[in-house]
């Protein structure tokens, strides 16, 4: 299923959170992107949609292989 994903979105307020922890209240820092290991096997990937838990260095490092970064 990995070559299926063409868009990944990172924003603390969408539903699958609370789906895995009900409580969390995002107020921390539980579900930040720390690395992108691994986005190789995502091979269709064509864009990264960001509204806050991903650093800006690594922005830069998706945008380096040329996937399309927006807010």
């Amino acid at each position: 299923d990995l070559l299926k994903v063409e868009s990944l979105t990172f924003d603390g307020g969408l539903e699958i959170y609370q789906m895995i922890v009900p409580e969390w209240d995002g107020e921390d820092e539980m579900f930040d992107i720390h690395s992108i290991k691994g986005i190789e096997y995502l091979t269709s990937l064509k864009a990264v949609n960001y509204i806050s838990m991903i650093d800006e260095e690594l922005l830069k490092e998706i945008e380096s292989r040329g996937i399309e970064t927006e807010r």
